[in-house]
């Protein structure tokens, strides 16, 4: 059976920070690829973001719920770490996008590190500016080759590039991060792990 929201065991150890990727993540396309650019118009019956071609941006479609309980229920902030060679596309999707609330995603995300290179840096920088340590974090990613960040004490968690994350993506990853923090044993104020974290195989796609 699906875990849920409803039916995902009471947690001891939560994350501080969750960070997604975007592409195949949070929406099923390349931005810098399939998206020709703004200016974006808001369709809001899709809540899809429509490109200067017509070309509609939607999330996944758990997105909206899965930021909604991370903010409400978990309590904890929210961030994104994309290669992406074209933030100012993310960006801009992202500040038409809405969780059902009517609220915009972008307004829910801390510190977005949208640029090329290696998601080590990503995660290395939102520890600076967050002073929430890596071992606090929990990433979502599809692409296998992200789980290096598992060296900086990420709880990296691959997702379907089918699906993206889902509400039962969501849950799985609570609970591996719960208990890699159980057998690591730290506290929420110990310092990083940097790599010590016991090794371990994300089953998932890769692209």
């Amino acid at each position: 059976m699906a875990l849920t929201f409803a039916t995902l065991p009471p947690l001891k150890h939560i994350p501080k920070l969750v960070v997604f990727d975007l592409d195949f993540t949070l929406w099923p396309l390349w931005i810098d690829v399939h998206s020709k650019g703004g200016p974006y118009t808001y369709s809001k019956p899709n809540n899809a973001a429509i490109d200067r071609k017509g070309y509609h941006v939607q999330p996944f479609a758990d997105v909206p719920k899965v930021f909604a309980y991370i903010r409400d229920t978990l309590g904890c902030q929210i961030a994104i770490a994309s290669r992406t060679s074209a933030p100012d596309r993310a960006r801009a999707v992202l500040s038409l996008l809405e969780l059902e609330d009517g609220t915009k995603m972008i307004d829910h995300v801390v510190h977005p590190q949208m640029y090329p290179g290696s998601k080590m840096t990503h995660l290395r920088r939102l520890a600076t500016l967050t002073g929430i340590p890596n071992h606090e974090m929990l990433f979502f990613d599809d692409e296998t080759r992200n789980k290096e960040v598992e060296q900086l004490g990420v709880t990296f968690i691959l997702v379907d590039d089918e699906e993206g994350v889902t509400e039962e993506a969501l849950c799985k990853g609570l609970l591996t991060f719960e208990r890699w923090r159980k057998e690591l044993n730290l506290k929420p104020d110990d310092p990083d792990t940097h790599g010590k974290r016991p090794q371990r195989h994300s089953k998932g796609k890769s692209r």
